[in-house]
């Protein structure tokens, strides 16, 4: 009698849920994209810092020259505007399903 959870989750469960569950997935990719601070303490070889503890080091070392900072701000958000563009349908239905329950 227990064991009909396992039968219900593949069949209703997951298939409800796949709209929160690819936002949540979405939302944390983009979260982890833009981290500055935990990657800045965390990782001490300056060979293995991310995007964006890498354009921290360049707006602090090119402050007057702005077009270095602008190119790599868009370079820095074309994966998360990537992510967007391609699960824009599961965010949108993510959204409005949570709203409407």
């Amino acid at each position: 009698m227990n064991l009909i959870i396992f039968r219900i989750g593949p069949y209703v469960i997951v298939p409800m849920g796949r709209p929160a569950i690819i936002l949540c997935i979405i939302y944390y990719f983009i979260v982890t994209w833009n981290d500055l601070f935990t990657p800045m303490i965390l990782i001490q070889d300056m060979n293995l810092r991310t995007v964006m503890v890498a354009l921290a080091a360049l707006i602090s070392r090119y402050s007057g020259d702005p077009t270095f900072q602008f190119a790599g701000l868009v370079l820095a958000a074309i994966p998360a505007i990537l992510v967007y563009a391609i699960f824009q349908r599961y965010i949108i239905k993510g959204i409005g399903e949570g709203s409407t329950r």
